[in-house]
């Protein structure tokens, strides 16, 4: 090793789950190894002894700056690196000594940091050069004092740190939400500055505590002027706004905040899924869009793919929901092609082609076209979206790359794909069924008309609410629904329907909504979401003849008859609304159908009307400065 030495610092208490990968990536690149111990009663020491590091034991005070610069203290070498236990360098970095040839001050590294669902990107010093004076300030969230130097030099090293310690199960397990509140707290009431406040806001939202979280960034905002965290600061108010369903505050505030940071991605990412909480579909296509063009962002805190596949999967919903479904598709195709392994865009493209009422032949041929197994990994995915959206293909796939599954893998599959004997004689194999499961059993005995499968299920019901499971299955009317039961039904009713029983969805929809006289939006929707349009037709249609005007159901209404084409009818359906209520989101409707019908008269009066009553829709007021 030549070049200059340097010293990896750590602090750790209790990291035998990662400490092992933390020190392979990066012992063969450093000098020495500086481990400053908290506490620890597991195996962390005898795990580092294995790697020839120098241990040193610390008095745990509350304190992680103090900790840090404990280590620091000890180190030996001409440049510090700092790592956490469940941090790991990346294989493919430049190494480090490529990077220290610049001979800067100091170092800014990329770090990725795996959420459970989420990966978040963001940037912090970790290397510098010792003895320079240098120490870290801070309770919680310590940070070195590069503010006390003038004239100091750094760039961004060409080095990735991967951190796995940011899950919720890690959290919870040890009780970091509850540890950080306290050190936070006692950081912003010693300490008042912007970037504690930050953190206390970043904690609160962390915790779901949206409005406290608000509150502090709105502390930090006043303190943090100059900050680079600031683009990133008035992001989270805006989700912290969403989130309450503030939406708009929300644009107000992040339309104002793309004004001073035009070209961070992440702003247009949260304005647009504050429009589409408000069923501003067009401007939150607009957002999704623009997010594409700008791409990710680099060397700012962000979350990885609002420039990519998450604003792709955003925009995939906005194009369902006004029911253009050949662009959903389109979006999907792209998406999946440049980020398979992204489950929900995944579930939602097979979701998409079942609402399109596309044989399923069809849906095979767009699977196998948009979806290029290449791995078992990639195999593994489409078998997860294809058993957790009930497709009918799952059996055509376990059984083309024959594959051996878990029999209740195999029993559902068998189910959707249409094998209902065979999948009766495997489900009646199977000794223990989850209560999820039970819906799907409970759904194929509406299918086969017969109670033989229901013991299978009945530990997970009262007396009282299996009976009136065996009555449902029977189709006896006049029967009184428990609240489990109703819940219990709404559930099931959607896979009846997967199922092709046209005949018990019926029956069911009428049990749950009182013959209908209950309006029931939430479960009409999810039979949309299925293919069953014409049965939503009906139903809805009957509902409004017997109990009279349901604006949420005329919206239905409207929005199926717009997508089969039946525009005037549609049109008719959406101007009553309006009558009775003027929200934007008809407004937006009535628009795209006047498109479609190429009316540019009725487009021009619809925009005059859009841009006095709905000063939030910003495309109309864009194109009105175009035509200008």
């Amino acid at each position: 090793m030549s070049g200059y030495s340097i010293s990896l610092c750590m602090i750790v208490k209790n990291e035998e789950e990662f400490l092992r990968r933390c020190l392979e990536s990066v012992q063969s690149i450093v000098n020495e190894i500086v481990i400053v111990d908290t506490g620890s009663t597991d195996k962390t020491i005898e795990i580092a002894k294995e790697f020839n590091v120098k241990i040193y034991n610390f008095e745990w005070n509350g304190n992680f700056a103090d900790a840090r610069n404990f280590s620091i203290k000890n180190a030996t070498s001409d440049y510090v690196l700092v790592l956490d236990a469940d941090e790991y360098l990346d294989e493919g970095s430049i190494p480090l000594q490529e990077n220290l040839k610049t001979e800067k001050d100091y170092y800014i590294v990329n770090i990725k940091n795996y959420l459970d669902s989420q990966i978040f990107n963001h940037q912090a010093i970790r290397i510098f050069k010792n003895n320079q004076g240098f120490i870290y300030k801070g309770k919680i969230h310590e940070h070195l004092n590069i503010e006390d130097y003038d004239g100091l030099t750094q760039e961004t090293a060409k080095i990735l740190i991967h951190h796995i310690g940011y899950t919720s199960k890690l959290y919870m397990k040890k009780n970091k939400h509850e540890r950080n509140l306290k050190l936070l707290l006692e950081e912003v009431q010693n300490h008042p500055s912007g970037y504690n406040f930050f953190n206390l806001g970043n904690q609160y939202k962390a915790n779901g505590q949206f409005d406290k979280a608000l509150g502090a960034y709105k502390k930090a905002f006043y303190l943090s002027k100059d900050r680079v965290y600031l683009s990133y600061l008035l992001d989270q108010m805006g989700k912290c706004l969403l989130y309450l369903k503030r939406y708009e505050e929300g644009i107000e505030l992040i339309l104002n905040s793309i004004d001073g940071f035009p070209d961070y991605t992440n702003l247009y990412y949260t304005l647009g899924e504050l429009y589409e909480a408000c069923e501003y579909y067009k401007d939150a296509e607009c957002c999704y869009l623009k997010c594409l063009e700008l791409g990710d962002v680099t060397n700012q805190q962000t979350i990885e793919g609002v420039g990519g596949h998450l604003a792709r999967f955003n925009l995939i919903r906005v194009y369902e929901k006004k029911g253009e479904l050949s662009k959903a598709l389109e979006e999907g195709f792209l998406s999946l092609r440049k980020k398979m392994d992204h489950l929900p865009t995944l579930m939602y493209f097979i979701k998409i082609l079942k609402m399109g009422n596309i044989p399923v032949s069809n849906m095979k041929e767009f699977i196998d076209a948009t979806y290029l197994i290449k791995d078992q990994s990639n195999l593994n995915n489409l078998v997860i979206s294809l058993f957790m959206t009930r497709s009918s293909l799952l059996i055509h796939y376990i059984r083309a790359y024959n594959l051996k599954v878990d029999r209740m893998i195999e029993a559902i599959a068998l189910q959707y794909g249409g094998e209902l004997g065979e999948a009766c004689e495997v489900w009646k194999s199977i000794d223990e069924i989850s209560y999820e499961l039970a819906e799907d059993i409970i759904a194929l005995s509406f299918k086969i008309q017969s109670n033989v499968l229901l013991p299978k299920v009945k530990e997970h019901f009262s007396e009282t609410d299996f009976e009136i499971i065996n009555c449902l299955v029977n189709k006896e009317n006049n029967i009184k629904l428990t609240k489990d039961t109703e819940t219990l039904i709404i559930k099931v009713i959607t896979k009846v329907g997967l199922l092709d029983d046209q005949r018990s969805v019926l029956y069911l929809l009428n049990i749950v909504t009182n013959n209908n006289s209950i309006e029931h939006v939430e479960l009409v929707r999810n039979l949309i979401d299925i293919g069953l349009k014409e049965i939503v037709i009906e139903f809805t249609r009957n509902y409004i003849d017997k109990n009279g005007i349901s604006l949420e159901y005329l919206e239905i209404l409207g929005d199926l008859y717009s997508r089969k084409g039946f525009f005037l009818d549609a049109l008719l359906i959406f101007n009553k609304i309006i009558e009775l209520k003027a929200s934007y989101s008809i407004y937006e409707k009535m628009y795209n159908i006047h498109f479609k019908m190429k009316d540019t008269h009725a487009m021009d009066l619809l925009e005059r009307e859009i841009l006095v009553k709905f000063p939030l829709a910003m495309w109309v007021k864009n194109k009105t400065i175009m035509v200008d």
